[in-house]
């Protein structure tokens, strides 16, 4: 009762702050082309970009046709770099060939530049010698900068150079970027309403899948018929949230969960429980798909073969939930 209370409330702000938004974006081809970039970036950090995905690609299309040769503002390009790469543009890295000497080092301006830069560089592919250059550069010189900044450059130059950030997962990020956002000078209020309500939401949706799947995780019994299995259902979720966390991807999240959970299970039987006969009588009986095979299988085998069957049936009512 709860959860349709808050999230019928919830959802009519959603939509009004929505339509401001989109506003914004469509708006902004009259700002510069640092303001877009930004624009876009604090969307995407923030996953409130789902929302706006048509929008969001449109501008896309103007900023990729922008000439950024002419540009000598590293941050600037860095982004413009990141943010394309990011969305499958094929842009050059000549684009940074104009900022770099023949020693290999970078034009430095703040250590913020060289922070995007450093990011952006991790988008780069097997034998693109600037752009190996730039992480080089970048991590020495943000590693000794480090200890000289302070506050939010501070915090995000120490978790870029832990996990850069194409390589860290979105979703997991977004309230400690929602804070971050919120202190930063150039904060849009709206956007920023957005991106928490958004978050509230998706909370709500992510409680609501979880109390399914530990439902139907309990209903398998598997604590008490398989003692050495590993019970990490949440665990197995949150691997899937980190992939699709958009609500519309609900359904799939709950099967691909599911099917996760499954395979635990057979990994388990086959390196920690099984004997090396017992696995290969298991296995012929799973290629058959013959309940009949069955019969030759230990109890515990009998069980999880069951489960298997009966994921098929899960996944067939799966298919009528909506989301």
């Amino acid at each position: 009762m709860n959860f349709y209370y808050y999230l019928q409330a919830w959802m009519i702000r959603l939509e009004k702050l929505k339509e401001e938004v989109a506003t914004m974006i469509t708006s902004s081809i009259a700002c510069s082309l640092l303001e877009r970039l930004q624009l876009v970036d604090a969307l995407e950090r923030l996953c409130v970009d789902h929302l706006f995905e048509e929008q969001i690609n449109d501008l896309l299309v103007q900023i990729s046709s922008t000439n950024v040769m002419d540009c000598d503002d590293l941050h600037t390009v860095a982004l413009w770099f990141y943010l394309l790469r990011k969305h499958g543009y094929r842009v050059s890295q000549d684009v940074f060939v104009k900022f770099k000497d023949e020693g290999g080092c970078f034009a430095v301006n703040s250590p913020r530049d060289i922070l995007t830069l450093y990011n952006a560089a991790y988008l780069g592919t097997h034998g693109e010698i600037i752009l190996g250059e730039a992480i080089s550069f970048a991590k020495r010189y943000l590693e000794s900068t480090l200890p000289n900044l302070e506050g939010l450059l501070a915090h995000e130059t120490k978790c870029a150079l832990s996990i850069p950030l194409p390589r860290r997962v979105r979703i997991y990020e977004a309230k400690d970027h929602i804070l971050t956002y919120e202190k930063e000078h150039a904060t849009h209020e709206v956007i920023l309403e957005l991106a928490k309500l958004s978050s509230n939401i998706m909370q709500l949706h992510y409680q609501e899948e979880l109390k399914i799947i530990s439902r139907w995780w309990k209903d398998l019994q598997v604590e008490s018929r398989l003692s050495f299995a590993r019970d990490r259902i949440v665990e197995c979720y949150f691997w899937i949230v980190g992939v699709y966390f958009e609500p519309k991807h609900s359904r799939g999240r709950i099967i691909l969960t599911m099917v996760i959970a499954i395979v635990t299970l057979l990994d388990d039987i086959y390196d920690i429980y099984g004997s090396t006969e017992e696995c290969e009588v298991f296995t012929r009986c799973m290629e058959r798909w013959d309940r009949k095979a069955a019969h030759d299988i230990p109890e515990y085998m009998k069980f999880v073969y069951e489960k298997e069957q009966r994921k098929k049936i899960d996944f067939k009512v799966l298919s009528r939930f909506k989301g």
